[in-house]
């Protein structure tokens, strides 16, 4: 039977795995975008930017969580991500969807950065809750 040191190395591998492949996932895709956005940039900002900033903003959190996931602890990777889908739970509840910029382009910014937010609370929950296992 195996004992809880032993479930908890294997939810903090089953994590790590995730978080790696995830990295591995947007970081194709973003190397995607680059090359499209040095072959013909009018076309990239029309069609990709979006897509690219939205990978930017999550590559940026799971290199957030990568870091923690190296330290071995899996009571650290669980308080982080509890906190981090606290923080965003509170911003999407009382931040306002819109921004009021006189820049469109940074309104923009700011819905596509909520939108990431609701996706990466999403994928943290269900970190958490593959987690269950060793509470």
């Amino acid at each position: 039977m195996e004992n809880s040191k032993d479930l908890e190395k294997e939810d903090l591998a089953m994590i790590a795995k995730r978080v790696k492949y995830q990295l591995d996932q947007l970081t194709k895709e973003a190397d995607k975008y680059s090359e499209s956005m040095c072959e013909d940039y009018e076309y990239f900002f029309r069609w990709y930017a979006e897509s690219m900033y939205k990978v930017q903003l999550q590559l940026s959190e799971y290199r957030k969580l990568r870091a923690v996931v190296g330290t071995g602890s899996l009571s650290d990777v669980r308080q982080y991500l509890e906190n981090k889908v606290k923080n965003i739970t509170y911003d999407l509840l009382n931040g306002s969807p819109r921004l009021s910029s006189t820049s469109a382009t940074t309104s923009l910014a700011h819905t596509f950065e909520v939108e990431v937010k609701q996706e990466i609370r999403e994928k943290f929950l269900n970190y958490l809750n593959s987690m269950e296992t060793t509470e």
